[in-house]
């Protein structure tokens, strides 16, 4: 059971958050999501010099003083164990700017590579909040392409007022007016589904995937604690070249640019897979519209029920399609509306830079939903047609079958007639040559009664009288 702080888990309750339905739900999926043994990554750039960050507060503004020169040092281990992982992370800086750790499957559908035991070490050492938990769950072991993914954005503000204690609020929409409102930190995790080749050569060329992203930040120290679930090669490649550009003479970034990197990189393929789509739906749109009934033609196209099978596992994709797109823009709203209250807490600059980026993501999203949306509308009017043409000459060739059928009973019936009267012919014959045996067994009766008389006759005449005297 991963274990968290009592007053972190007290605070989510009271934002009606049940970590322990999380929890629970939680323990049930062990055997699905994890595997038997560790092989994940971690990554790390951390500062070579203490730096110790302070607020003066004037006026009722919050302003932090600009950060003298910071260096930076990137570092990654491959981790095969939980001992690897605690050798590495204890040799390392222990002020760490950013931290990630990215778990992978061997396959989509495959568990997570890593221990159930080292992810609750790695959760419990960052305190993370609960709602993560949910997030891991939507990976794991299965049997089939379903839609039943995780599509939620989940998020956590630590905030403090200058008048009280610290407070969290589940909601980005709170506007605080009596008091001088301090970022803490803040936490959110959401899960992006993106289009990708799988590289199989028969069948569907495209495959849906699935990333889960985490990101812990401490506003005060502007360290980042990093969760990517099953990310891209893409988004891993990019993702430790840019740590690895960020060397020692690069000044600190914001720590939300790495959403930027992940969320364009979620997109790259959705054009490429609309035009993919579209291409088959033409190619049974073309049949649909230039089939042709009423008449036979000689080089028609050949229609089966098999087409509107396949027209239906398409349409079911791109409602796969349209569904990730729609949390992909959920995602992305939120995104922007965490960057925005960030700026308004504590005036980060580079907020706005990202923002507009985001903005921009969001109209490419939106526009490839109105594709989706275009391509759902084709699909559908394009099956409607073939059933109904389907449908035409279904009842063509049952006509034609009741014709064909009359024809043969008719032909049956002249053939039954032709063998009525070869059968009366017969009986006649057989009559005829009734009579004519009795006739011949007359004649047989006749020459046999009066065969020998004749016989002496003839041959008295033939040998003369003297024949009978010897």
């Amino acid at each position: 059971m991963c274990h968290y702080s009592s007053a972190l888990v007290d605070q989510i309750a009271l934002l009606n958050h049940d970590s322990e339905i999380s929890v629970q739900k939680f323990q049930k999926e062990e055997a699905r999501v994890f595997s038997s043994q560790d092989d994940f990554e971690v990554l790390l750039r951390s500062r070579l010099h203490e730096h110790i960050a302070t607020i003066a507060i004037h006026s009722g503004v919050s302003e932090t003083p600009s950060d003298e020169y910071l260096g930076y040092r990137f570092s990654s281990c491959h981790v095969q164990n939980l001992a690897s992982l605690t050798a590495f992370l204890e040799n390392e800086a222990t002020l760490s700017s950013e931290r990630f750790y990215i778990f992978h499957q061997l396959h989509s559908w495959d568990r997570l590579r890593i221990t159930h035991a080292t992810l609750q070490q790695i959760l419990s050492l960052h305190e993370t909040f609960p709602a993560l938990l949910d997030l891991f769950r939507a990976f794991g072991l299965k049997t089939r392409e379903d839609d039943n993914s995780w599509n939620h954005f989940r998020q956590l503000i630590a905030s403090r007022s200058t008048y009280g204690p610290w407070y969290y609020k589940s909601t980005l929409s709170t506007k605080v007016t009596t008091f001088l409102t301090i970022l803490i930190a803040l936490e959110f995790c959401y899960s992006v589904r993106y289009m990708e080749k799988n590289g199989r050569e028969t069948g569907d060329p495209w495959s849906l995937r699935q990333s889960g992203v985490y990101q812990k930040v401490d506003a005060q120290t502007e360290n980042s604690v990093w969760i990517l679930l099953q990310p891209a090669e893409s988004i891993r490649r990019r993702l430790r070249k840019n740590l690895e550009e960020l060397g020692e003479h690069t000044p600190d970034r914001d720590p939300f640019r790495y959403h930027i990197l992940i969320l364009s990189s979620s997109l790259r393929n959705w054009n490429e897979y609309i035009v993919d789509v579209n291409r088959e739906l033409d190619g049974l749109n073309d049949k649909a519209c230039f089939s042709r009934i009423g008449f036979k033609k000689k080089h028609d196209f050949a229609l089966a029920f098999s087409d509107c099978q396949k027209l239906r596992l398409t349409e079911q994709r791109i409602l796969y399609a349209a569904s990730a797109l729609d949390s992909y823009i959920d995602t992305c709203t939120r995104c922007m509306t965490v960057c925005v209250a960030r700026s308004g807490l504590d005036g980060h600059s580079q907020s706005c830079a990202i923002c507009m980026e985001l903005a921009s993501f969001l109209a490419e999203a939106r526009l490839y939903r109105q594709k989706i949306t275009n391509l759902l509308h084709h699909s559908s009017s394009t099956a409607t047609l073939l059933l109904k043409i389907l449908e035409f000459r279904n009842d063509e060739a049952i006509q034609e079958s009741a014709i064909a059928r009359r024809t043969t009973l008719g032909v049956m019936k002249d053939i039954a007639i032709a063998t009525k009267r070869e059968n009366e012919g017969v009986a006649k014959l057989a009559l005829q040559m009734a009579k004519d045996s009795k006739a011949l067994k007359a004649l047989t009766l006749t020459a046999t009664i009066y065969l020998p008389a004749t016989f002496l006759a003839v041959g008295s005449l033939i040998f003369g009288h003297g024949i009978f005297l010897c």
